[in-house]
C-alpha cells in the first residue's frame, strides 16, 4: 500500500546524478525569441485590456445570478435546501477562482505597463498601469506607483 508513496526509479537515478546547470546565457535565450515578440503594440494592448475587462464584467454578472439561482432551485424545482446551499457555495467558489484569475491578469498587465512594455507611449503605459493597479490592488500600492513615477 505504501509503495504508492515511494520515489520512482527515474527520480532515484536523477538523485544520484550530479546537477550541472546548463551553459546558456541570457543573450542565447533572447536571440531565439522571434523579433516580432519584442515589438510593442498599443492597439494589441488595448484589445487585451478590453478582453480582460469584458471577462471580469461577464463573470461579475454571472456572480450576481448565483443567489437568485439557488433560491429558484428550491422554489421552482423543489430541490432540497441543503443541495441548493451546496450548489450555491460551489458556484461562489468557482466565481471567486475565475474572478481572481482575471483580476490577477489585470495586476500583471498593470505591472508590465509600469515597466513600459505595453506601448511606446509612456503616457499610455502610465494610464493603463495606474488605472489597473487602482482597481486591482489596495490604495497603498497605487500611491506607491504614483511616487515611483513622479
Amino acid at each position: 500500500m505504501f509503495s504508492l508513496f515511494e520515489d520512482g526509479p527515474e527520480y532515484k537515478k536523477r538523485l544520484e546524478t550530479p546537477f550541472t546547470p546548463p551553459k546558456v546565457t541570457f543573450s542565447d535565450v533572447h536571440s531565439v525569441i522571434p523579433k516580432h515578440l519584442h515589438e510593442k503594440h498599443t492597439g494589441k494592448a488595448l484589445l487585451y485590456i478590453a478582453r480582460d475587462v469584458l471577462c471580469a464584467v461577464v463573470v461579475y454578472k454571472l456572480g450576481c445570478l448565483i443567489d437568485p439561482a439557488a433560491k429558484t432551485l428550491v422554489r421552482a424545482y423543489g430541490v432540497a435546501p441543503v443541495i441548493a446551499t451546496i450548489a450555491k457555495w460551489a458556484s461562489w467558489a468557482l466565481y471567486w477562482h475565475w474572478q481572481g484569475v482575471i483580476l490577477a491578469g489585470w495586476w500583471c498587465m498593470a505591472h508590465e505597463a509600469g515597466h513600459g512594455t505595453l506601448s511606446n507611449y509612456s503616457w499610455f503605459n502610465h494610464l493603463v498601469g495606474y488605472t489597473l493597479h487602482t482597481v486591482s490592488t489596495p490604495i497603498a500600492c497605487t500611491i506607491r506607483f504614483c511616487w515611483s513615477n513622479a
